[in-house]
């Protein structure tokens, strides 16, 4: 028999506990979480005969590359405003991964630790693979003999400008992104060309000219995006380190996926690691989980925040200006 209690033992808070007046035993029973690991995670928690959790979580890294870009400019801003001040470059700190690949990856370590917390977990199968990036891109096959890419880009355009087609020094030559990177642009050198530091300036980005040049050339070039792979290659590093799981590879789910006829989904593919077939049962729905900004103290986002009122059921704002 079980009683009902209240437990007011807390700070600033009350629960209820359900404590029973026998000893009791743990028979949990077998629950295996699948993840379909990538930019965009799916997860699924089954049993031996139904799905008990299905959801798909997304995490947008550029945000955080742009608040970085945003405080750069401030911190600039700021030092030019001062009249002397001596120069602290020793103290900068050195980490391991980019903001955005660190922001990424304690998302997705956070969401698969998630469910443990109300759920007993007892296995944990991955899908993940290792990839190359050198044999993904080629460049480091095609540079191979050279001291940098400006050389390797010299000897290959005959050190002439993309522009003009004249032939330059290579001290009057600079390397310039067909493809910029913030739009997914890599360093490959199929992405690359020389310019004249005199035809390399903010003009020339401005007017629409490089640009011309990037669609002049784009069926002469593959531009092979490479930070999913890298992502991908971090993930493998990193989550042995936190979770002890099964891996299994693309291949395998994709060929269960078409023999149990499933669609291809992050939530599906996760259902599918995680030991799904075609006569388990479905949850019938999915969670779909996004990563927001924590801290944003942007006043007019603060003061224009609204609300739905549950009583009447009327937009209202979150708070009052007072006007002094």
């Amino acid at each position: 028999m079980a009683t009902v209690r209240s437990d007011t033992i807390g700070i600033k808070n009350s629960r209820n506990t359900i404590q029973f007046d026998r000893p009791t035993e743990h028979h949990l029973q077998k629950i295996t979480q699948g993840c379909d690991l990538g930019n965009h995670l799916g997860i699924s928690v089954i049993t031996k005969k139904q799905e008990i959790y299905s959801s798909e979580s997304y995490c947008d890294g550029n945000q955080m590359h742009k608040r970085m870009q945003a405080r750069k400019m401030y911190r600039r801003t700021r030092r030019n405003r001062l009249r002397h001040r001596a120069p602290r470059f020793n103290n900068r700190k050195h980490a391991k991964y980019a903001p955005s690949i660190k922001r990424k990856l304690a998302f997705q370590i956070k969401e698969i630790a998630h469910i443990s917390k109300f759920l007993p977990v007892n296995n944990y199968i991955f899908e993940g693979s290792i990839f190359d990036i050198n044999k993904l891109t080629c460049h480091m096959q095609q540079q191979k003999g050279y001291h940098n890419v400006l050389d390797f880009l010299y000897a290959r355009d005959n050190g002439c400008d993309a522009l003009d087609g004249k032939q330059y020094p290579k001290s009057d030559l600079v390397v310039h992104h067909l493809i910029h990177r913030a739009k997914g642009g890599t360093n490959n050198p199929d992405n690359l060309v020389l310019l004249t530091r005199w035809h390399h300036n903010q003009a020339n980005h401005n007017n629409g000219l490089l640009d011309a040049l990037t669609k002049k050339r784009q069926q002469t070039f593959k531009n092979v995006d490479t930070r999913g792979a890298y992502f991908m290659n971090i993930l493998n590093v990193e989550l042995p380190k936190h979770f002890n799981y099964l891996p299994t590879f693309g291949y395998i789910t994709a060929q269960k996926r078409k023999q149990y006829g499933i669609a291809k989904t992050h939530h599906d593919d996760a259902f599918v690691i995680a030991g799904g077939t075609n006569h388990t049962t479905r949850l019938g729905y999915t969670i779909y989980r996004e990563k927001l900004r924590c801290n944003n103290r942007s006043l007019e986002k603060f003061y224009d925040a609204t609300y739905c009122d549950l009583r009447d059921s009327k937009i209202k704002k979150r708070c009052r200006v007072i006007k002094w």
